[in-house]
């Protein structure tokens, strides 16, 4: 990990959320936009987790959570971005976690950060995406009122619930880091 940087608060929510990306089979009706799901971690960081963004590849993306600007109006950026050497901390702790990251963009000092995974997602969570991006089958829109996309979202097994189970493991003693 970088120097002078401990992601080490974000483990638990990592690993759900590497759990719902290459573990939980999703069903053949659920319907997953494109932007996939996030989860609050500790530390003003918020997790996103992406299934097929950037070159099809998974993304987690790490937020600001409440991201904080001056009254300065030449001032750039954030006063609180990601620190130097964050992603990188991150990259060492999804090394750790077994996930090898191809590549990085954006971190310090921006607000976000995204880190693209070597490993596809699981079939059935690309498939759900793809669904998404094929649109209604009826309208052929992603953007349709009919409740299409409502309807299979409803199928989808979330990252929350995911997590969820990995806390009541570990809060019964079945799960160790």
């Amino acid at each position: 990990m970088s120097a002078g940087v401990d992601v080490e608060a974000h483990r638990g929510v990592l690993r759900s959320g590497l759990a719902w990306l290459y573990d939980t089979e999703q069903p053949e009706t659920a319907i997953l936009q494109h932007h996939g799901e996030s989860l609050v971690s500790q530390d003003n960081r918020g997790v996103r987790f992406i299934p097929s963004g950037c070159s099809g590849r998974v993304v987690i993306v790490v937020d600001v959570t409440k991201v904080e600007y001056g009254t300065d109006p030449r001032a750039r950026g954030p006063l609180n971005p990601l620190t130097v050497g964050e992603l990188d901390a991150f990259t060492g702790l999804l090394a750790d976690l077994g996930h090898t990251v191809v590549h990085t963009w954006n971190g310090h000092p921006a607000a976000t950060g995204s880190l693209a995974l070597a490993e596809p997602a699981h079939r059935s969570l690309q498939a759900a995406v793809s669904r998404y991006l094929a649109g209604c089958p009826r309208h052929r829109t992603t953007l349709c009122r009919c409740g299409w996309y409502g309807e299979g979202n409803r199928h989808v097994i979330g990252v929350r619930a995911v997590h969820q189970n990995f806390q009541s493991a570990a809060a019964a003693g079945g799960l160790h880091e």
